[in-house]
């Protein structure tokens, strides 16, 4: 029987994370994730009401937030 080689991560895994038992598996992260990000996590669900998730993530964006990180760590 032979032994499944390593899989090297996508993507390094976020600063904050000690441990990376993902196996360099990383999903695919939507931009209505990354939304739903800034409505529950950031407090923003006010200021985005009535957009769609491409203008959202785009105000997100326009206001400093930091989208890539944001992607990565929704990833892992």
């Amino acid at each position: 029987m032979s032994a499944v080689p390593a899989v090297k991560p996508a993507t390094p895994p976020p600063p904050c994370c000690e441990h990376d038992h993902s196996g360099g598996v990383r999903a695919r992260v939507t931009l209505h994730a990354i939304r739903r990000y800034g409505d529950r996590i950031l407090g923003l669900e006010e200021l985005m009401e009535g957009l769609d998730d491409h203008d959202a993530v785009d105000l997100m964006a326009a206001q400093g937030i930091p989208i890539g990180e944001i992607r990565a760590w929704l990833a892992f």
